[in-house]
């Protein structure tokens, strides 16, 4: 069937409004749908968990139903004609199964917590502390990690995501545009950078008749355009059957932005070179993810039958009045006659769930993604940072590349914000009400920054951030596991002895070799506190305690001469 004449029921499957009553063919939707939106639609619905609702015919052959029509029949006193052995000819394949597994959402959900979980969202760097703090701020406003972890699941389900900001009176926006939706339009490939982007789909409104109340959809168009120097919006494009809108003349409202670059970036999940897109998580899994299905859904069907077992009697008495099973019922015959329930040994069902244990790990290897009770994944006793990075490398080393291909663009993205905050707050000569000129500064508010007082903690102040004259921004990844106890301690020791024993790292390598082990943002202040101790012959004595407890380790320090302590800063 060529993609055109299934664009209708794609786009049923899109928007989710597939049976919606309308008023007339004047409010229907008649957006036709690229191929490239319906193949990201399918990609979508694996994340969504919604792969199978277009399925017209259960696994069991039944008529399939929504949620509405199964409270209907479940309530009814009997089932309505059509739905029962609907489609008992159908093949398996192209029946809705009954257990779904759902990685394809397990999957990007797993290395969107990697790389924006809690913990494990970077750090935003600075070359002028001004500017560090006051992108923090930023960031806080816009709640820009919560955000990114958006943004990550449509890139991780789809293979792309727009990102961009804006300032609304003051008041910055961070925004995340759905690819399906999205149509980049490069002025450079090589490097991604943007001409404009143009979001453009069609939404219902629901009225109702003034006559008897009933609801009705009534469709329309939105429409957005971001390029170099404007931001337009169309809203509320009443959709008309067959006639594309006249976007020049329709109303809209433009926005002169001047910026002179596209407050957007576009990212590709796993980088394609000839194509808008990149390639999702699951890639190349998708068919292997649908047996998993059908695999579990088989063996589900037979161990629920099974314990429903088929009576068997042998005898040669007629039983007039039918027979009547249960704990409570008895059943009579002659004798030499026998009666026993049919049951299956399980092996079938257990065969299908160890094949579709065997798939899912085929899918998780192709996938380098590693789940908490995934096969492979080796349980027990706590385990030291290092071994569990082992076990876990090539999902660490994926999540690694993630981080590249999302962390760069939204480096860019972050220094467009720092242009764009400059151009915004610059004085300009405006017009006041009365058509005079005067002075005028836009200010964008932002959470002000938290300063303890270090003489007396309990003195809290609020200060307002000032943007710096910094440019440039980098991201500090954290570890993507905590240490253990152990690691920490290995990790102190090591740096004690590498310090004060062997001399061959000053005290400011030292303490930034384990600043990751035990928390310490704040390095300079900690370097100059551990200085002031040195000075005052205070660390010696905590050095020697930490590094000879052992009859070895005391005559390893006093066989060799006292380590030159250099102080750098």
């Amino acid at each position: 069937m060529p993609i055109e004449q299934n664009t209708p029921a794609a786009r049923g499957l899109v928007n989710g409004f597939a049976g919606m009553v309308t008023k007339d063919d004047a409010t229907a939707p008649t957006m036709v749908l690229s191929p490239r939106q319906i193949e990201l639609d399918i990609l979508w619905r694996h994340f969504r968990c919604s792969t199978y609702d277009g399925y017209k015919v259960h696994w069991d052959g039944t008529k399939a139903t929504t949620d509405e029509e199964a409270d209907h029949v479940a309530t009814q006193s009997y089932t309505p004609e059509g739905f029962v052995d609907e489609g008992g000819d159908m093949p398996l394949r192209f029946r809705r199964p009954s257990s779904q597994y759902y990685l394809g959402r397990v999957i990007p959900l797993r290395f969107t917590s990697l790389l924006f979980g809690k913990k494990r969202c970077p750090k935003l760097l600075s070359d002028d502390p001004d500017t560090g703090d006051w992108l923090d701020g930023w960031a806080k406003a816009v709640s820009l990690w919560g955000r990114m972890k958006s943004a990550r699941n449509f890139g991780g389900a789809m293979g792309s995501v727009g990102i961009g900001f804006k300032f609304v009176r003051g008041r910055p926006v961070f925004e995340v545009f759905d690819p399906r939706w999205a149509e980049p339009e490069f002025s450079d490939r090589q490097t991604m950078t943007l001409r404009r982007l143009v979001i453009q789909y069609q939404y219902p409104e629901w009225q109702r008749d003034p006559m008897d109340g009933t609801p009705y959809a009534v469709w329309y168009w939105y429409r957005r355009v971001i390029d170099a120097n404007t931001d337009t919006v169309w809203r509320k494009v009443k959709v008309i059957i067959n006639e594309e809108p006249d976007w020049a003349n329709e109303p809209n409202v433009l926005v002169k932005h001047n910026l002179g670059e596209v407050p957007c970036e576009w990212i590709q999940n796993e980088p394609v070179d000839d194509d808008i897109d990149g390639d999702p998580d699951c890639h190349g899994c998708y068919d292997k993810i649908k047996v998993i299905d059908g695999l579990w859904s088989e063996s589900t069907v037979g161990v629920q039958a099974n314990c429903d077992p088929s009576t068997v009697i042998a005898s040669d008495r007629e039983f007039r009045n039918g027979i009547r099973m249960g704990h409570k019922e008895g059943i009579q015959v002659e004798k030499g006659g026998s009666v026993t329930n049919l049951e299956t040994t399980g092996q079938s069902a257990k065969a299908a769930a160890d094949l579709a244990n065997t798939f899912e790990e085929h899918v998780l290897t192709m996938c380098r993604c590693i789940l908490e009770n995934s096969h492979g994944n080796i349980g027990g006793a706590d385990r030291t940072a290092t071994e569990i990075n082992r076990n876990f490398s090539a999902m660490l080393d994926r999540a690694d590349d993630f981080r590249q291909t999302y962390g760069d663009p939204l480096v860019r993205l972050l220094e467009k914000v720092l242009r764009a905050a400059r151009r915004l707050t610059g004085v300009t000569i405006g017009r006041a009400a009365d058509g005079t000129a005067e002075v005028q500064q836009q200010v964008i508010r932002l959470p002000k920054k938290k300063v303890v007082d270090t003489k007396d903690p309990s003195k809290v102040t609020f200060e307002e951030r000032v943007l710096g004259n910094g440019d440039e921004v980098d991201l500090h990844w954290p570890d993507y596991f905590e240490p253990s106890l152990a690691d920490v301690q290995l990790a102190v020791d090591a740096a004690g002895k590498a310090f004060k024993v062997y001399g061959i790292v000053d005290i400011e390598a030292a303490l930034k070799f384990i600043a990751q082990y035990l928390r310490i943002e704040d390095i300079p202040s900690q370097i100059e506190k551990v200085r002031a101790m040195i000075e005052e012959n205070k660390m010696l004595p905590a050095l020697q305690s930490a590094l000879g407890n052992d009859a070895a380790s005391r005559s390893e320090i006093k066989s060799q001469k006292p380590a030159k302590m250099t102080l750098t800063g």
